[in-house]
């Protein structure tokens, strides 16, 4: 279950990477999750299951309008500026830049993501 959901979130971190090669913040955010993932497996499914999966439907409904007008703050509530917060915050900054098929792209990695959760 872990392995699966941290496959696909590499993934995900991968291809913005591939879209984006210029970004080097995304290169530091893919180095920070795989040595989380090493450590802790279970980690990065946790918070998203934590932090993310309570937006559910939002991302059901691909409601980008709800993600794009909050801050990364909205989503985890406690402060925290660690790679999560990070991604969130590049993923709203690259989203109008990005077409249509690679908004669907995203969404499904999202839907994936939280099935994966429910595991």
């Amino acid at each position: 279950m872990d392995a699966a959901f941290n496959t696909q979130f590499m993934n995900l971190i991968k291809e913005l990477q591939r879209l984006y090669p210029q970004d080097s913040d995304l290169s530091l955010i893919r180095k920070t999750v795989f040595a989380i993932t090493t450590t802790y497996p279970e980690k990065p499914r946790k918070l998203f299951g934590r932090y993310i999966k309570p937006y559910e439907q939002h991302i059901m409904d691909r409601n980008d309008t709800f993600f794009l007008k909050r801050g990364a703050d909205d989503f985890l509530g406690d402060g925290k500026t660690d790679w999560s917060g990070f991604l969130i915050e590049k993923l709203k900054g690259m989203w109008t830049d990005m077409d249509e098929d690679t908004h669907h792209s995203i969404w499904l990695y999202l839907n994936v993501l939280l099935k994966l959760t429910k595991r």
